[in-house]
């Protein structure tokens, strides 16, 4: 069983994703990528950052968005071309988003279960080991159906989000419809949806019989999830999440930015905005943190969080 970092659009960056990796996470994704933009795409434009990786992260997925089958070909010759190659190709065929949706990609392909089946094989032409990411369907329940196809078609593994595209993140993750996949398909099925806590994660295992979960939005606020969840399945116990564990999550997260010449300001507003919710007067901090205009300001108010944490505890 593994436990998975779940893709996330503006948030799971290399820096992100390393951070989650070093803390528990056995497989990492990149941002969901245009197919369109990646096979288009020269160094230094924004889609070739967003799909670069390093090899600490690995094992990694590269996740792409696409309608159309020749979109997915020109990115698997330009993904094949690299030298040094993502471990799967992730289709995404769960994205919620209006915008994606309205242009038939995401969640709208699990529509036409054909047609996300032939963009499996179309990305095997770049030679590595193809995933798809589902939702429960579109309005009503379908991914037995589109899971079934896309493993005939090749893809050597199938993310279940237990929501359909309506629910976006609201209302409740139905992890039975993971368990109805699990039990129609040979290959390994990950879960997804509303593991929010390790307790979370082993009922998920003991309901779905899913062969790995995935962790999205909870890792946001608690990239240490990951390590508090290994140590919940092989033991039982875990050590609670501190108001201070927000705090050393972003100055990790800081240093790997800067490491890895990441640094950017607006990115590390929002990590410090997440990853210290719990601290009590962050929604006061937040405003401040919104306004800040460079990294002196953020690391101020980084420190003003820090002294009320200590003054409260």
């Amino acid at each position: 069983m593994k436990l998975v970092m779940a893709p996330m659009f503006g948030v799971t960056n290399m820096p992100f994703r390393l951070l989650c990796r070093r803390h528990g996470a056995d497989w990492v994704y990149t941002e969901m990528i245009s197919a369109k933009a990646l096979s288009k795409t020269t160094e230094g434009k924004k889609t070739a950052r967003m799909a670069l990786f390093c090899s600490e992260e690995k094992p990694v997925s590269l996740q792409l968005f696409t309608n159309c089958e020749e979109w997915v070909r020109d990115a698997a010759r330009e993904i094949s071309s690299w030298e040094k190659k993502p471990d799967f190709i992730d289709l995404n065929f769960c994205c919620p988003s209006k915008n994606i949706v309205g242009q038939g990609g995401g969640c709208a392909l699990m529509q036409n279960p054909v047609l996300c089946a032939r963009i499996v094989e179309t990305a095997l032409d770049a030679g590595l080991p193809v995933s798809v990411k589902l939702r429960s369907g579109l309005a009503k329940e379908n991914a037995v159906e589109v899971a079934v196809a896309c493993e005939r078609a090749g893809a050597s593994l199938v993310a279940v989000h237990g929501r359909n595209c309506s629910q976006g993140f609201s209302g409740e993750s139905d992890w039975q419809a993971i368990k109805r996949v699990k039990q129609a398909v040979g290959v390994q099925v990950t879960g997804s949806g509303d593991v929010r806590a390790p307790e979370d994660a082993e009922r998920m295992l003991e309901e779905t019989g899913c062969d790995n979960i995935m962790v999205g939005r909870a890792a946001m606020k608690d990239p240490f999830i990951f390590e508090r969840t290994k140590s919940f399945l092989a033991t039982g116990d875990y050590d609670k999440k501190t108001a201070l564990d927000g705090l050393r999550a972003f100055d990790e997260y800081l240093s790997i930015c800067k490491e890895k010449k990441m640094l950017e300001v607006q990115d590390v507003k929002m990590k410090l905005m997440w990853f210290t919710s719990s601290i009590p007067g962050s929604a006061k901090a937040r405003e401040k943190i919104s306004r800040a205009k460079s990294l002196e300001e953020i690391k101020k108010i980084r420190g003003e969080l820090e002294a009320t944490s200590c003054t409260r505890s």
